[in-house]
């Protein structure tokens, strides 16, 4: 990746994740997991997440918001309990 600027270009630059050396590890990226989690707690995670969504929601009066994510809080929970 090139960052361009008004008269030059850094490649590599701050950010861009990339190196010249591959053995060096990127300076601002994020390492890659070393597991994936199981689909029983992505969508726990997903459960509760769009929980705090609805709370949210609710507090700013949005009532139709809420109430989606409410339905995608309980969906997330039934496919939980299937897997």
């Amino acid at each position: 990746m090139t960052v361009q600027g008004a008269d030059r270009s850094i490649p590599n630059g701050p950010g861009s994740g990339e190196s010249t050396d591959p053995s060096e590890p990127p300076i601002y990226g994020v390492p890659e997991p070393t597991a994936r989690a199981s689909d029983a707690d992505q969508l726990a995670y997903l459960a509760d997440l769009t929980g705090e969504l609805a709370d949210i929601a609710e507090r700013l009066l949005c009532p139709t918001l809420a109430g989606l994510l409410v339905l995608a809080q309980t969906e997330a929970n039934l496919q939980m309990r299937r897997r």
